[in-house]
């Protein structure tokens, strides 16, 4: 990773169990399973801090360099970037929601409603969460793919409709009809 200090421990989709907390901590206590994005701190008195964008503050600080990071035995964080993961979710399934969930959660809970047809390009990782939000939110959910052999995977995370993006025709009908789409693959 360019411009990091080694040697380092990486790592961004962080889970655990809580084992120790400092005295003014009123969110979390020791035993409860909690999680947290690839952030460990900012000033938390600028403009952007105030305004809850704590990821472009210019005191931003990540999960790499200086410190240790997501797969180290253990990390300490400010109390305001950790979060409750609910004993029901298993930890290591609880990993993934935290970059990849994230990743496709924010710009469908921010732009689209029931209702509203979706277009999830790529059906790999991102797709998959994608697929399964926009669903779950209600939304007419299109899976939009290269590859035919797709199409099933993509039902089975929420898709009611699959369009491949090869078809020439297909895709001039389609053009123009989605209210929002969610691009999971890097464009040319």
């Amino acid at each position: 990773m360019q411009g990091s200090t080694y040697p380092l421990v990486a790592g961004h989709e962080v889970v655990g169990v809580v084992n120790a907390v400092g005295p003014a901590v009123t969110t979390v206590k020791v035993g409860d399973h909690v999680g947290m994005g690839p952030q460990r701190g900012s000033c938390a008195s600028c403009g952007f801090c105030a305004e809850g964008l704590d990821n472009i503050c210019t005191k931003f600080e990540g999960l790499y360099d200086p410190k240790f990071g997501g797969y180290a035995t253990s990390i300490t964080v400010p109390e305001r970037f950790v979060f409750k993961i609910p004993d029901a979710i298993p930890l290591d399934k609880a990993g993934p929601l935290l970059c990849a969930g994230v990743t496709t959660y924010a710009p469908l809970a921010r732009y689209v409603k029931a209702g509203d047809r979706v277009g999830v390009v790529g059906i790999g990782g991102l797709g998959h969460m994608g697929l399964q939000y926009a669903a779950a939110m209600g939304c007419d959910t299109w899976a939009i793919s290269t590859s035919d052999s797709k199409e099933a995977e993509a039902r089975s995370f929420g898709a009611s409709n699959f369009l491949n993006s090869t078809n020439e025709a297909n895709m001039a009908r389609a053009a123009g009809t989605f209210d929002f789409i969610l691009c999971t693959v890097s464009a040319k």
